[in-house]
């Protein structure tokens, strides 16, 4: 039997989040492959299962890495990150690096050329949009180029990095659907509930959902978010005691909800891939999306598999919403084509784009 080759992936930390439920998905699907091993920056309890062959290495044995105060000391600890990494990718002779997220990208770029090895780098934001300290912006145009292949989630992000970065280097490749989650569809009774699933963040605009919810005026339907975060008392103010408006905080049992619910409301302001819609359409909920920067309009096909309208269109949203609560056999047609959508998405087609990325990086 073959050796197995050695690839490793860095990303700050294994707690709940889009990057990391895709590392976890990668690692347990390609660990018969590969022998897979993830470096994070804190030592903390992985939030998703990993296969007991996956090894975890942490730059720093405490569970969190308290923030600098100076930018002296911000450099001190992110060189003392980047040895870390450096280190284990020669004591474990990794043959392969792969980074998600700026800061990780740009030190396993750094690490993967002391240590003569490829590396892979993946973004998972709106480039255009995302938050990111001006420090991090320079540091990402000086290394990004240097990277053998950059892996992007949707062509808005392509092009955007295409002109720092060769074409021939940037891979689109959408994020796997969860398995586990998969497995969870079942086929029951749908409920007259609307569902929007995200962080109680300005970011999310679940004011949105709200406004359009409630132009609604139906006591048949039933708005549920699902979500936690600062906006909430502001939420709460905007409801003004709707009963048929519920915060519902968030839930591990997401499943559940998909499982019930017949219509998606997705009002972010802009997106990098959005986890949820994709989640929501793979359990037959119809969507309505505002059609922000990157993601939406690449898996909903307006007025085929769900509705698309633009950022804060309160009113053409709710208007949808009428559309898909008074007409039943629209909304089923709109829910099979929704589900069909996701085929492609499915966790062991995109983890064999994956393998194929590694297997051909490698050689």
């Amino acid at each position: 039997m073959d050796k197995k080759r050695k690839i490793a992936f860095v990303i700050s930390k294994l707690s709940s989040g889009g990057a990391q439920r895709v590392i976890a998905t990668l690692a347990n699907n390609l660990i018969h492959t590969f022998d897979i091993t993830i470096i994070t920056y804190s030592n903390q309890t992985s939030f998703y299962k990993l296969d007991e062959n996956i090894k975890v290495l942490s730059c720093f044995e405490s569970n969190k890495i308290q923030s600098s105060k100076n930018f002296i000391q911000s450099i001190k600890l992110n060189y003392r990150i980047y040895r870390a990494i450096s280190d284990f990718l020669r004591e474990k002779n990794i043959e392969l690096v792969i980074g998600f997220i700026t800061q990780s990208n740009v030190f396993s770029i750094l690490a993967a050329k002391k240590n003569k090895i490829p590396s892979i780098i993946c973004e998972r934001t709106n480039p255009k949009l995302a938050n990111i300290q001006r420090f991090w912006r320079i540091l990402r145009k000086l290394t990004y180029p240097k990277a053998d292949r950059l892996v992007v989630q949707t062509d808005f992000a392509k092009s955007f990095y295409e002109h720092n970065v060769s074409e021939k280097k940037i891979i689109t490749l959408p994020n796997p659907l969860n398995p586990e989650l998969s497995n969870k569809r079942i086929k029951g009774q749908k409920e007259n509930i609307i569902l929007a699933v995200g962080r109680l963040r300005k970011l999310k605009n679940h004011s949105m959902a709200i406004k359009s919810f409630s132009q609604l005026n139906s006591r048949k339907w039933k708005l549920q978010i699902l979500g936690e975060g600062p906006e909430r008392k502001n939420l709460e103010k905007l409801i003004s005691n709707n009963p048929n408006i519920e915060l519902l905080g968030a839930k591990t049992n997401i499943e559940d909800y998909y499982n019930k619910a017949r219509i998606f409301l997705f009002t972010s302001y802009y997106e990098g891939f959005p986890n949820a819609l994709l989640e929501a359409m793979h359990f037959g909920l119809t969507p309505i999306s505002t059609n922000c920067n990157s993601g939406p309009s690449e898996i909903i096909d307006n007025k085929k598999n769900g509705f698309l309208v633009n950022i804060g269109d309160c009113n053409k949203m709710a208007e949808h919403l009428k559309e898909l609560t008074e007409d039943q056999k629209l909304l089923e047609e709109m829910s099979i084509e929704a589900m069909k959508t996701t085929e492609k998405y499915s966790s062991e087609n995109i983890t064999q784009l994956w393998k194929d990325l590694i297997d051909n990086t490698l050689n």
